[in-house]
């Protein structure tokens, strides 16, 4: 499941199970300047990141499912995601 806020201008994935870091990355990162799309696990990621090509993905490293290094790799190895930047969290 995503969600996404009015996206003006840079545009943010934060992928991460746990739904308070979730919350306090778009807390902290909340500004006109950024469209932020929250994603809940790595396969959410992964399909949001291929509809949106974002700017930047902020990753959680440990997650159910697809873990963060997997989705990374999955990403990286696609033609369409792989130059889209991404910051590993914990």
């Amino acid at each position: 499941m995503a969600s996404q806020s009015e996206s003006p201008g840079i545009t943010l994935i934060v992928t991460d199970d746990r739904p308070i870091s979730v919350k306090f990355a778009e807390t902290m990162l909340e500004n006109d300047a950024y469209g932020i799309v929250t994603t809940m696990d790595g396969a959410s990621c992964i399909k949001a990141a291929k509809r949106l090509n974002p700017d930047l993905i902020l990753l959680d490293v440990i997650m159910t499912g697809i873990n963060g290094f997997e989705v990374c790799r999955i990403l990286k190895q696609d033609v369409e995601t792989k130059d889209i930047p991404i910051i590993f969290s914990q």
